[in-house]
């Protein structure tokens, strides 16, 4: 940390330096407080829910730079006129007013631009004007020299520690690679030199804000560095240990349109309640800040000091030996080897980057048609009970004889075969935005934020033609259904679709009840319902939670597997042993879900109502366990992610149903749907096919997701052996991609290699035939 002698004249207090450097902060801060859209394409200067981490980083620098604007123009103007600074204290106190009446009005919104760079100007000319008589003249090249080799005390053991920091994280994801030995030494080595670049110009910076600030106020740059290190760890952690990156849950806290860190952290498997999230955040500040301050005082104890020339030289010397190291290792490193290193890393300040996976494509999704709520309503007489129960985490492996017996019997004796089942998304918000809306989930937040009112919106337009058709709508959760707002965005404002909405919120007494205790209060007030209505004309769905991490069963459950683990929280290093009993953990979590679906089955064959019931079952996604280096999900769309179950046991008197190679989350609600006389022209404005039609062909299942983990893939297609597996930048902000990068395309016999992207769109259009219909409008090569 940089002290100014205090014995220099620049080192006095000064209200009006105070003022400058605030008027500065608040100035750069008004487009963002204004959400303000620059430039003739609209760029905003802040983004919507679900960008909180960008947010900050934009306010950050905002401020950073506003601050070092102001404070340098009120030193620059003070150095010229030394005390005859009347005018620039006027100049100072109009530049306050103007933006803090910017602030709270849109009035000086046109022109608020002009008139601060006219208060700087004016500012600059009259200090060149009204200088000093004593007015020293410009140094020259001899000053500045003189400036830069000026050793001055700096935070050192701070930035050091923050190179190793950075050296250690970058190191530790390169041992990770897949590639040969030298690749990872040449990758290495770059992203040491990276490190060191980093940490000088963080440096740099340092120095930049903190000689802008006024006296006493020089702490107020480290808030933000001092975070550095623990930003640094965090990310680190979370990718080893969730396959989550930091940014990602950042960005989540406020992807509802509402602030709720206590939530995220719940769905994260963190639950510490509203005050526990608040003490836990206060005590993440107070330990970087600590931490910072601790390493000054060793710092100031060892008297390490730098030159701004030495740190420029250090921190340029670094740079050239990135460029160099990517630019010889663009001649001789496998492209997949360059293409994975370039991937891992966000910050890449070399000017050589990879080829963009095998393709570049300009893509337009198919947008969500409207309508089907207004389509004509049902005329059978009699309509099925559908009981449809979803168990969070439940991945396509957990349904065995040892594990769920009931569930496998009843997929494989009296469920429609569906081959390979898969969900829409690796999270729970955008799995059941893909199937209940029968729509990609890259639609989830253009749906959310085009909704005028959340109180009046009527819910998903399946389930609004099912009201509509005459159906009874109950919902029960043993979660918080305003997590993300996907209760809302699928069953609609409060009494829009449901007749019965209950969940940790609303409707329920959970008290301190545990999850398994809440799941059999759940069902005990479903059977209720079920017993006080006549059969027929019922959508029952009810949404389970204990295989979620940390994975729950009820206390009077006899678990089938012992060796299981019972400590919760994950390793770093893992063994097999290890991750055998967490799985097994996990597994008994599942074996008490299946206990409470046959409890409630037999109560359904009991009061005669099972037969002609159409009962479903699925995860919304599945749990990884180390196959793909993480845990849980949110991390990758790979099968252990969104291979699900996805059992449907339609009415007695239709048989089990025809046979399907494989289906989706997609296809429930056009199945359902079909059932009950939908007219095929408005099934056709949903995304998924209705498993009853007797289609001879296959058809591409597509998952997508927001929460791609260090992979950073995105999009995956799977069709008849063959998956095609895409990425796009910036996937966090759960927007509609406008252009996708194909990664690879995999077949039955392995890899499938073509010479150029054309030939790849091709056999894309060859294997996926149905995508170009259904979920693409346009599909162009990019040549980049």
């Amino acid at each position: 940390m940089y002290l100014n002698d205090p014995k220099k004249k620049e080192a006095k207090f000064h209200w009006q330096h105070l003022l400058a450097w605030l008027a500065g902060i608040v100035s750069a801060m008004v487009p963002f407080i204004g959400s303000w859209e620059i430039g003739t394409m609209q760029i905003p200067v802040r983004f919507g829910p679900g960008n909180f981490g960008f947010n900050l980083l934009i306010a950050t620098g905002l401020c950073t730079l506003g601050g070092v604007v102001g404070g340098y123009w009120w030193r620059f103007c003070k150095w010229l006129l030394g005390r005859n600074d009347l005018v620039l204290t006027l100049l100072t106190v109009a530049l306050a007013t103007v933006a803090l009446l910017a602030c709270v009005s849109e009035v000086l919104h046109d022109f608020f631009f002009y008139l601060i760079g006219g208060l700087l100007l004016a500012g600059l000319v009259m200090a060149f004007v009204k200088k000093d008589r004593s007015f020293r003249r410009w140094r020259g090249w001899h000053g500045l020299l003189d400036w830069l080799g000026e050793r001055s005390r700096l935070n050192a053991v701070f930035f050091l520690l923050l190179f190793l920091v950075l050296a250690v994280n970058n190191s530790l994801l390169i041992f990770g690679l897949d590639v040969t030995v030298a690749e990872k030494i040449s990758a290495l080595m770059g992203r040491v030199l990276m490190s060191g670049a980093v940490a000088g110009i963080l440096y740099l910076l340092a120095e930049l804000t903190m000689r802008a600030a006024p006296r006493y106020f020089r702490w107020a740059p480290w808030l933000a560095l001092s975070m550095a290190p623990l930003i640094v760890i965090a990310d680190q952690w979370m990718g080893i240990a969730l396959g989550r990156r930091l940014i990602e849950f950042v960005n989540g806290l406020t992807a509802s349109g509402d602030f709720n860190p206590a939530v995220e952290l719940a769905a994260s498997g963190l639950d510490v309640g509203p005050l526990g999230a608040i003490l836990l955040v206060v005590g993440i500040v107070a330990s970087a800040l600590g931490l910072s301050w601790a390493a000054w005082v060793l710092s100031k104890r060892w008297d390490m000091k730098i030159s701004v020339g030495v740190a420029l030289l250090i921190s340029f010397i670094c740079w050239g030996g990135v460029v160099a190291e990517q630019g010889i290792g663009s001649k001789w490193k496998s492209t997949a080897a360059w293409q994975a290193e370039h991937k891992l890393f966000d910050l890449n300040l070399g000017v050589f980057s990879p080829p963009k996976g095998v393709g570049h494509y300009a893509v337009s999704f198919r947008t969500p048609e409207s309508g089907l709520e207004n389509a004509p309503a049902s005329t059978l007489f009699v309509k099925p009970d559908v009981y449809f129960i979803m168990v969070e985490s439940v991945r396509a492996d957990a349904l065995s004889e040892k594990t769920s017996p009931f569930l496998w019997q009843l997929k494989n004796e009296e469920c429609q075969e569906l081959g390979d089942t898969w969900s829409t998304s690796n999270a729970t918000h955008l799995s059941w935005y893909g199937l209940f809306h029968s729509q990609v989930p890259v639609f989830w937040r253009d749906t959310l934020e085009t909704i005028p009112d959340k109180s009046n919106y009527l819910g998903s337009a399946a389930l609004q033609w099912m009201k509509k058709s005459g159906y009874e709508i109950e919902v029960r959760a043993v979660c918080d259904l305003g997590y993300k707002d996907f209760g809302m965005l699928n069953f609609g404002g409060p009494g829009a679709l449901t007749s019965v909405w209950e969940d940790t919120e609303r409707g329920t007494d959970f008290g301190d009840k545990n999850i398994p205790e809440r799941e059999v209060v759940t069902f005990d007030k479903l059977r209720e319902s079920v017993k006080n209505r006549p059969e027929g004309g019922g959508f029952y769905y009810t949404a389970l939670d204990s295989p979620h991490y940390n994975y729950y069963w009820h206390n009077d459950f006899t678990p089938p597997y012992e060796d299981y683990e019972h400590d919760i929280r994950f390793p770093f290093n893992p063994s097999e042993e290890e991750v055998k009993r967490y799985v097994n953990r996990y597994w008994n979590s599942v074996a008490w879900v299946d206990h409470q679906v046959k409890e409630f089955c037999d109560f359904l064959k009991a009061e005669g109502r099972y037969d002609n019931a159409i009962i479903i079952v699925t995860g919304d996604h599945g749990e990884e366990f180390q196959e793909q280096g993480s845990w849980c999900h949110c991390s990758s769309l790979q099968p252990e992610q969104t291979h699900v179950p996805m059992l449907i046991k339609w009415p007695s008197y239709m048989g089990r149903g025809p046979s399907h190679t494989q289906a989706s989350h997609m296809d429930i609600m056009p199945s359902i749907l079909g059932l009950l006389g939908c007219p095929e022209e408005e099934l056709n404005k949903l995304a998924g096919h209705n498993l009853l039609a007797n289609e001879p062909t296959s058809h591409t299942q597509i998952s997508t997701t927001a929460y791609a983990g260090k992979s950073g893939e995105t999009m995956v297609l799977r069709r008849d052996g063959y998956t095609a597996t895409f990425s796009w930048k910036n996937y966090w902000e759960a927007n509609v991609p406008s252009d996708v990068v194909l990664e690879r395309l995999v077949g039955p016999d392995g890899p499938v290699i073509h010479p150029d992207p054309s030939a790849y769109a091709e056999e894309l259009r060859l294997r996926f035939p149905d995508a170009f219909t259904r979920f693409f409008d346009k599909f162009e090569v990019i040549e980049d």
